[in-house]
């Protein structure tokens, strides 16, 4: 189940959705799982300056047991119940930040912000014919001190025995000192036409669908798109002239 922070959410995506549908490895497995792939994903930031990007990544994900490591961190899987689809997810990643000064012409004054290291802490268990997720993550390297939370529904609908479609509403909640932290703009740095912000506490709606096609027993191609409505605290920034934010890819992969 995806939990999305600030850093560039189409690779958590993409990297959790296909992990979580493969199937090659449960939580009582001792064996590795491994798959590798190759992606091209576009994305389109809601953020002044920032360039539609598109960009072709390798893909690599290991699973040992209840362990998992892949680009969206490392994460541990405890089962609740003695039910393997109930459990706890406990997950390390980072959230960067959403502009890049060394190619946005706009905001090439701002220093960008550091790196932060998160602790998510999830919730899984089958609902409504699917599965439901909830979540929460916050800052554990003193870089912010924010947070997030939130609720995600994963349905899984088949088009045939190879294929099918997974559907993921989410609404998800930034605490106000992780939109600041982000989305904020200092005095000192604001500019005429980059007025000065400070965060508040934002709430946002997010909607992927997603396509995946076996190929054979070991292939496996993939297509999505994600779609975030971001809500009014980081809407409203100086620095964010979108009211969406936007990624597609395609990617094939190979399962060990």
């Amino acid at each position: 189940m995806l939990h999305s922070t600030h850093k560039p959410k189409y690779i958590a995506i993409f990297l959790t959705l296909f992990a979580n549908l493969s199937g090659n490895a449960s939580f009582a497995d001792t064996e590795v799982a491994l798959e590798l792939g190759i992606a091209s994903i576009t994305a389109k930031s809601p953020v002044k300056g920032e360039k539609s990007k598109t960009q072709t990544l390798p893909y690599l994900d290991i699973r040992y047991g209840r362990w998992h490591l892949g680009y969206e961190g490392l994460s541990y899987h405890l089962p609740l119940r003695g039910n393997e689809e109930t459990y706890l997810q406990f997950s390390l990643s980072t959230s960067e930040s959403v502009y890049d000064t060394s190619d946005n012409k706009v905001l090439k004054h701002l220093d960008e912000p550091n790196t932060a290291t998160e602790f998510s802490l999830a919730y899984n268990q089958p609902a409504f014919g699917g599965e439901v997720s909830i979540f929460a993550s916050g800052d554990i390297s003193d870089t912010h001190n924010g947070y997030s939370g939130g609720l995600a529904l994963e349905f899984e609908l088949p088009i045939s025995e190879r294929s099918g479609l997974i559907v993921i509403p989410s609404l998800t909640v930034h605490s106000a000192a992780s939109v600041d932290y982000f989305y904020g703009i200092s005095k000192t740095s604001a500019t005429a036409t980059i007025g000065a912000y400070k965060g508040k506490a934002s709430t946002e709606l997010g909607l992927g669908v997603f396509y995946v096609r076996g190929l054979s027993e070991h292939w496996s191609a993939l297509a999505g798109i994600d779609i975030r409505w971001l809500g009014d605290g980081i809407r409203n920034s100086s620095i964010v002239d979108q009211s969406t934010e936007q990624q597609a890819f395609i990617a094939l992969i190979y399962s060990f």
